[in-house]
């Protein structure tokens, strides 16, 4: 259990990266992971952290899942997660 809150505040952690509010970031990680995956999607995550965040409770490697969500996060640069505005214009 205490893996699963520890992967639940990287995953906060990523969605304050992505401009998400601390509070909005909270609601995120307490959800379930199919909406976990939506609300990062929506704030622009890469594919890269969705695909993590998609084998969380879906792989035998928990912990491997902790320490990649961290390395991301450490890094500190998250626009080399995200994707692209769709429109093209950079904000």
């Amino acid at each position: 259990m205490q893996l699963d809150h520890a992967i639940r505040q990287e995953i906060a952690r990523a969605a304050v990266g992505l401009g998400a509010s601390v509070a909005e970031a909270g609601q995120i990680a307490c959800g379930p992971r199919p909406d976990v995956c939506r609300a990062l999607s929506g704030l622009g995550a890469d594919p890269l952290l969705l695909a993590l965040v998609s084998s969380w409770r879906d792989s035998n490697d928990e912990l491997g899942v902790l320490n990649s969500l961290r390395e991301l996060n450490g890094n500190g640069e998250f626009k080399f997660f995200r994707l692209p505005p769709r429109d093209g214009v950079a904000s």
